[in-house]
């Protein structure tokens, strides 16, 4: 993405995008929030935290959330089980005759 495009994007004048190019300024907190979602990345790859680009899908954040708390390598069936719960709908009870 070329400097005006990115300036366009975040509504601001080309220049002040040169001067954080070369260190004569920074972006505020929030402008970097906003250029990682324009780049669709995140803070953390912008700022050098991570060397992964892509940020992390809520199912992605779920299932790295369970495999760390559990206690031992998982097996096969306990991750058809994850995903059976996270995904398959609910199934219903069936109602009594008369209700």
């Amino acid at each position: 993405m070329t400097q005006s495009a990115l300036a366009k994007a975040l509504k601001i004048d080309q220049q002040s995008i040169s001067r954080w190019e070369h260190g004569k300024h920074h972006p505020s907190i929030e402008t970097i929030v906003e250029i990682a979602g324009i780049l669709h990345t995140t803070s953390d790859y912008l700022l050098g935290r991570t060397g992964d680009p892509k940020p992390l899908s809520e199912d992605e954040r779920r299932l790295l959330a369970w495999l760390r708390g559990l206690k031992r390598k998982p097996t096969a069936e306990d991750l058809l089980r994850f995903f059976d719960r996270q995904y398959m709908p609910k199934r219903r009870q069936p109602r009594a005759f008369g209700e």
